[in-house]
């Protein structure tokens, strides 16, 4: 048997090589980063649909924000947005002097995405060439909203959250913050098992977590934040980690339920928008049965509370477009 040491990749067990995970993912502006949790091959590879399926459900909030994202150039990155009339098109927050150009075609919109206005002309003629019709070039629509945000919350759940990849990203992120901490695999195995086996029920690690008789996490206006909240409890032998993102999507995760240590907890939480890390009064409140049911620990009133959280998020994000739009 391959030794579980600080040495070794704490997914296949293989010798550690120097390659950089992010402890929260840097697509979603993840900044903290360690070279002693995942070897390259299950970095790139095996964790793949992981990374894949956080980043498909929630970049639009990173690019909206105008977040950077380590090692990678943000320019070209998109959102999807809507008009009042059902347009969908594409909004690059990051280009400061870039307004789409559209194209009325045949009963629809084209959107041109070039800031260089001699290439659009020149794809105008093109178009108008090959299909012997005159084009109208038309403003950027108007009332854009989120796309994404736009939505009936329960629609959203059933296109995004109902992804088994997701959850298992959620809870690689509790794996990798404490096994930057720890570095005791041994004491993870139970949620280390889960994001490497397919046929385990992400039900019975993660859930979403909004408690309506506390606050964990206060937030000031127009505050974001990705907060780790890690807590060993020798008195319920459980493990398990308070994970936010965007200060909206709040999750708690089990790492293991017969924890022996001593007592100890850590919290890590990045300021978005601020760029910087900050400290921050916790408080929450668990015990070992809530864990022995995790997926009864969802309730109706969580899921009011939830949408509260997401309502915030919107109406931030829609500040950046209104934005835009004064721009026009």
């Amino acid at each position: 048997m391959k030794s579980q040491n600080a040495n070794t990749c704490y997914l296949c067990d293989e010798p550690l090589d120097g390659s950089d995970e992010h402890i929260i993912n840097s697509c979603i502006g993840g900044r903290k980063k360690s070279q002693f949790l995942l070897c390259h091959n299950c970095n790139t590879r095996k964790v793949k649909p992981l990374d894949d399926a956080i980043e498909n459900i929630l970049k639009n909030y990173f690019v909206l924000l105008k977040l950077k994202r380590d090692r990678r150039n943000n320019k070209n990155l998109s959102v999807p947005l809507i008009d009042k009339e059902g347009l969908k098109f594409k909004h690059y927050p990051n280009e400061e002097d870039y307004i789409p150009t559209f194209i009325w075609v045949e009963d629809k919109y084209v959107q041109f995405d070039s800031k260089s206005q001699e290439l659009i002309n020149r794809k105008l003629l093109e178009l108008e060439k090959k299909t012997g019709k005159k084009y109208i070039r038309t403003n950027m629509p108007d009332t854009i909203t989120f796309y994404s945000g736009d939505r009936d919350l329960a629609e959203l759940e059933k296109l995004k959250f109902d992804n088994p990849f997701f959850y298992k990203a959620i809870c690689k992120i509790a794996a990798n913050y404490f096994m930057s901490i720890v570095k005791e695999k041994q004491k993870i195995n139970y949620i280390i098992d889960f994001i490497k086996n397919d046929a385990l029920d992400y039900k019975d690690f993660v859930t979403w977590f909004y408690p309506t008789n506390f606050t964990i996490n206060s937030l000031q206006e127009g505050e974001i934040n990705h907060l780790l909240y890690l807590k060993c409890d020798k008195e319920y032998k459980v493990i398990y980690m308070y994970i936010e993102l965007f200060s909206t999507f709040n999750f708690v995760v089990l790492l293991s339920t017969n924890y022996e240590g001593k007592d100890f907890e850590k919290m890590y939480c990045y300021d978005l928008l601020n760029r910087s890390s900050i400290s921050k009064d916790i408080i929450i409140k668990l015990h070992r049965d809530h864990f022995m049911e995790l997926r009864h620990l969802w309730s109706k009133g969580m899921w009011r509370s939830r949408q509260n959280y997401f309502n915030r998020l919107r109406k931030l994000t829609q500040k950046e477009i209104d934005k835009r739009n004064l721009k026009k």
